[in-house]
């Protein structure tokens, strides 16, 4: 199997019988289901691969089957009506690393990322966002400014009211921000649904 770009376009496509496919996603699979998934058709946030070729048939099927030995892709409307494909790569190809995960974006996302062993290409990357309470507070201080930016001198009375709420929030601030930076990656992941915690 072939996949490949066309100019100034990021998806991969393939071709079956002469006939050429676009991809819409990518996921990697084993007989016990789906390991990792992008849901585009190529890999990072740009696709600077042209070309990747994979030592695997793919053929066009129905439904998914896990059991497969080939690649497949199965038919995927989009709300314009277009057709795109899903593609389904065995795990046997590409071979999986088991996640690693970091802290991201100033610490206020955890980022997995699983590669794949035989091609460095191929990698799945994805985010999981810790920083709710931060967000919160920060959101909490930006509507204060506000009421502060539009005082009028018939308003002065309550500036010092805004500024013992603007001390109290920044004090909140600094107590979520520890806390979030405090907190292991492993508790932070066990609040997510996908997770379990001690399995990470």
């Amino acid at each position: 199997m072939k996949l490949y770009t066309h100019p100034y376009y990021n998806p991969f496509f393939v071709k079956i019988k002469e006939k050429e496919y676009q991809i819409n996603s990518i996921t990697v699979f084993d007989t016990s289901g789906e390991l990792a998934e992008v849901p585009r058709g190529w890999f990072g946030s740009n696709n600077y691969t042209k070309e990747l070729s994979l030592d695997v048939e793919c053929v066009v099927k129905r439904k998914v089957d896990y059991n497969m030995k080939d690649a497949f892709i199965i038919s995927h409307p989009t709300p314009h009506g277009e057709t795109r494909y899903d593609l389904y790569i065995p795990n046997s190809v590409v071979n999986l690393t088991s996640p690693k995960y970091e802290r991201a974006y100033s610490g206020q996302a955890i980022k997995e990322t699983i590669q794949s062993i035989n091609f460095s290409e191929i990698y799945f990357e994805s985010f999981y966002w810790i920083n709710g309470k931060v967000k919160t507070i920060e959101n909490q201080i930006m509507e204060l400014g506000k009421k502060i930016s539009t005082i009028y001198s018939d308003k002065y009375d309550n500036l010092p009211g805004y500024i013992e709420q603007l001390s109290k929030l920044t004090a909140d601030l600094s107590v979520a921000v520890t806390n979030m930076n405090e907190t292991s990656i492993e508790e932070h992941l066990s609040r997510f649904s996908k997770f379990k915690k001690g399995t990470i």
